[in-house]
Formats: C-alpha cells, sequence, structure tokens
C-alpha cells in the first residue's frame, strides 16, 4: 500500500545517541502509522561532508525523496544568505527550518510538528512491553546501521582486540551531571555491580567522556585489568564545546565512538545509566546484558525515553 504522508526527519545538534535513538523512535513510528520517512542531516552536527552517509550506506527506501529534499533545503540555504537574519532576531539555520515549513506539501510533517509525538508513541510502546519494543528497534537499527567500508577499516585499526571475557562500563562525568539529566554515580557502584553479575570477569573497558575515570578505577582496584581508548585530555563531555569543533575532529571523535559501540556490543557484560542515551543506544544493538546502574529499575513509569 502505497504511504500518501511523509514525515521529515533532521538530525541536528543533539549528542550522538540522543540523535540515533530519535531517528530509531522516528522510524519505528512511520513503520507502524503508514507514513514515509525522508532524513535529512544537512544540518547534524557530525556531519563531515555528506551526513549519515559520510558513515553509513545511505538508507536505500528513501533516497530518491530525501534528494529532492536535500535540494530543497539547499536552496533554501543559499535564498537565506541573501537575507538579513540580525533584524529578524532568528539565526539563519532557523530562517532555513522555516522556509522550509513554508515549502512543503501539506501531506509532510517534519521533525517540529511531529518529534512529541513520536517520542510519546515510542514511550507507550516500550512501557507496554519493554522486550518487544526493545525487539523492534533492534530490528531497526540493523536494518539502518551499515557502516561504510572505510569507515569499518578505521574502527577496525583503532579497535582494541580482547580475546576473552570482558565487562565494559560506560560512566557518565560531563554536562549531563551538571544539569541533572544524570545522576553521578561513583566508580565503586559500577564495580558492585559487576561483582554481583558475575565475579569471574576481571577485565573492564572503560567508556567515559573523563579520563579521570580510567585513572581512579585503575588506582582502586588493582586486582582488574582496565582498558580503555578515552584521550588524557578528556575532562567532561560538554555537548556546545563539541558542536564548535572543526569538522575533521569531529569526524575522529565519532570513529572512536563508533568503535567503542563495537566493543561493548561484543562484551559479556556491559554496565551504564538508562538515562544516557547512548546507554539506550548500545541495549538496542546489543540486546542481551545490559545492566542500568541507576537506583530505579527502568521499568519505573516515571523513567522515560
Amino acid at each position: 500500500m502505497k504511504k500518501d504522508k511523509k514525515l521529515t526527519w533532521f538530525l541536528t545538534s543533539r549528542g550522538f545517541g540522543s540523535e540515533i535513538n530519535n531517528l530509531l523512535y522516528a522510524i519505528n513510528y512511520c513503520k507502524k502509522n503508514d507514513y514515509s520517512l525522508v532524513l535529512d542531516t544537512t544540518f547534524w552536527n557530525y556531519n563531515y561532508k555528506d551526513g549519515w552517509t559520510d558513515y553509513f550506506i545511505a538508507l536505500q527506501s528513501n533516497d530518491a525523496q530525501a534528494l529532492k529534499h536535500k535540494i530543497l533545503v539547499k536552496t533554501l540555504q543559499f535564498i537565506s544568505r541573501f537575507v538579513s537574519v540580525s533584524k529578524l532576531a532568528i539565526s539563519r539555520r532557523k530562517l532555513v527550518f522555516l522556509l522550509l515549513n513554508f515549502s512543503l506539501k501539506k501531506d509532510t510533517e517534519t521533525i517540529f510538528e511531529g518529534f512529541h509525538k513520536v517520542r510519546e508513541f515510542n514511550n507507550h510502546q516500550r512501557l507496554q512491553n519493554k522486550d518487544e519494543f526493545i525487539s523492534s528497534i533492534n530490528r531497526i537499527l540493523k536494518n539502518i546501521w551499515k557502516i561504510k567500508p572505510e569507515i569499518l577499516s578505521d574502527i577496525k585499526n583503532a579497535k582494541i582486540s580482547i580475546d576473552h571475557d570482558y565487562a565494559v562500563f560506560h560512566i557518565r562525568r560531563g554536562d549531563k551531571i551538571k544539569t541533572g539529566e544524570d545522576n553521578f554515580y561513583p566508580v565503586e557502584d559500577y564495580m558492585n555491580k559487576l561483582k554481583s553479575i558475575n565475579s569471574s570477569i576481571k577485565t573492564v573497558f572503560v567508556m567515559s567522556d573523563d579520563f579521570s575515570v580510567y585513572t581512579e578505577l585503575k588506582n582502586k582496584f588493582l586486582d582488574y585489568e582496565f582498558i580503555t581508548l578515552i584521550s588524557d585530555s578528556k575532562k567532561g563531555y560538554k555537548n556546545s564545546d563539541f558542536n564548535q569543533m572543526k569538522k575533521s575532529q569531529k569526524k575522529v571523535e565519532i570513529i572512536n565512538l563508533l568503535t567503542e559501540i563495537e566493543i561493548a556490543r561484543e562484551s559479556k557484560i556491559f554496565i551504564g545509566s538508562f538515562r544516557s542515551n547512548l546507554y539506550r543506544l548500545i541495549e538496542y544493538y546489543k540486546l542481551e546484558n545490559c545492566y542500568n546502574i541507576g537506583f530505579k529499575n527502568d521499568q519505573d513509569p516515571n523513567i522515560y525515553l
């Protein structure tokens, strides 16, 4: 059956996990509500050259629509260059979005109208049946998570090979802790969680935005082997700082992150905070043996995506 309704979804300036998860939710919404999805990554903060296809193989199902849409966006970007935005008190990017809304057909919704509707739909599905929801999102993720060969080669070169069972800790120390979006969990909480799940694992790969987490674990738990790809310059992630990086720097960051995600997927045990979008993304990818460090059970109805 032909899908008459369209949803135009932008990847924007949120964190990587947030953007990918929201895309997964949008695709899930479209599949179950008879929409076709048009993905636009012109404004994605991880955009290196072409957006999605900088890292992943194009989403074949909407290539033609996406190309037409991209031409429209580029045209509107060109037009916006000749409009003084200082008097309008909006950014040039927001002006493009406004022009885009006026330009699209009536049967097309955008992320602006659809964002909360998409989130609420997926929240409802998750609370109804968590396992079924995660399995559904996993199938969507496997369909779109097709990394380009040259990026796979970069990941292979960056990847640390671990030939025995290991755990992965994802420990946040950046802007989300300061804003209260997530809680601060001491490294001891992660170690206690690991010991309660599997006391025989003695190797831990550490994902974090702060190198001091790695050194703290090494200094406190001498009987364990800790491995990481964290740069010793990392002192807590701040999304606004990331968005100011050069595109070449962003590419290095995303390849490092894609490598960490692959290492986490292959781990025996993954431990992190459900409030983190990266935790949710890895759970969707890995499916099994993902453990929430938070004190609340992630089935609690007060916890949302």
